[in-house]
């Protein structure tokens, strides 16, 4: 899992055109750098926290026999059929493991990582960009939908009838996925972030509250019934329901057949000091301001690289084997704590 060191600072919070509950826009103070996940939590990641769950299977639309459908459970797609309670327990653990305080990130914070200091409704421009390098969102892929009901393999029915093909997409464009695709597989934003956009919708920590935005005035608790906010959109989502703003709300305990998340940590002040002094941030091997960490989640040996980088992923083990193992902590040259299984 790598994170990437999201800088303090200030935003545009909302969009004048957008949805009344995105509305009034307001200019919103992030006070602390924090950690991102650069990716989704995949399904193997999941899955050493809970190796029971499945995210599923999502059915084809066509006849009422046949195969079942399109399975949404690969090792490296984003875990999804996740709750907000499951995704906080998940954080929970993960912090247990770590030593540090993971959760899920705010509206705010994720608003603003998202924009990456762009103002535009998307990172990469307008409602009606291209999205086909950046997202994987509701697009002509989404035609394969309705396919031959006896076949294992994808054989698209490109003739389906309109009771068949319903699925709202953007006929314009060909991002290349279908459904959840890998994590990863898209170009990041500014910040590095990949998948703010598309792929699947991410659960934030905030409640469903009216703006303006107060981080101080309980929407951010991390328990309690109101429902939850997710953003970004996914792969059955069109352009406008995939916006920075955008938001959807849904019951705490509610699994979501799109919904998956990501996670934060809170910066320490020594990274915050790195990344306001380093142009590079800390990273000095990559000029990038990424924390790796491995083994299923976290990296299985105790020593960094000479330049004081974690090795690359090639070098992680993925085994949920090993969890039985004691856990141990150890530093990274940036002081944030490394749990090893």
């Amino acid at each position: 899992m790598e994170l990437v060191l999201i800088p303090a600072g200030e935003f545009i919070m909302g969009e004048a055109g957008g949805c009344l509950d995105e509305q009034p826009p307001a200019r919103v103070r992030i006070e602390k750098a924090f950690w991102m996940g650069r990716l989704e939590v995949s399904n193997e990641q999941f899955g050493c926290f809970d190796a029971l769950h499945d995210s599923g299977v999502e059915s084809r639309f066509s006849m009422q026999f046949g195969v079942r459908g399109f399975y949404v459970n690969g090792p490296r797609q984003p875990v999804v059929r996740v709750s907000w309670e499951k995704a906080m327990a998940f954080c929970d653990w993960l912090s247990r493991k770590s030593g540090q305080r993971v959760t899920l990130p705010t509206e705010a914070q994720w608003e603003y990582a998202c924009r990456a200091g762009s103002a535009s409704p998307f990172y990469y421009g307008g409602v009606d960009a291209d999205f086909s390098k950046f997202a994987n969102l509701a697009d002509i892929t989404l035609r394969e939908y309705v396919c031959n009901t006896y076949s294992k393999a994808r054989e698209p029915w490109f003739n389906a009838s309109k009771y068949d093909d319903w699925t709202p997409k953007d006929m314009r464009f060909n991002d290349g996925g279908f459904l959840s695709d890998r994590v990863g597989g898209y170009q990041a934003n500014a910040w590095g972030l990949h998948h703010m956009h598309g792929n699947v919708a991410e659960w934030t920590r905030s409640a469903y509250r009216p703006y303006p935005y107060r981080d101080g005035d309980g929407r951010n608790r991390s328990s309690g019934p109101e429902k939850r906010v997710a953003r970004g959109g996914s792969w059955r989502d069109r352009p406008a329901e995939a916006r920075s703003a955008y938001r959807q709300a849904y019951e705490p305990y509610q699994p979501v057949f799109n919904v998956g998340f990501r996670v934060v940590v809170e910066a320490t002040p020594d990274q915050e000091t790195v990344l306001q002094t380093e142009a590079d941030g800390i990273d000095r091997c990559g000029g990038k301001n990424v924390l790796r960490l491995g083994q299923c989640l976290w990296r299985t040996t105790t020593a960094a690289d000479s330049c004081g980088v974690w090795p690359r992923a090639s070098n992680w083990s993925s085994s949920p084997a090993s969890l039985g193992n004691k856990a141990r902590a150890s530093k990274r040259s940036c002081g944030l704590t490394v749990v090893e299984f």
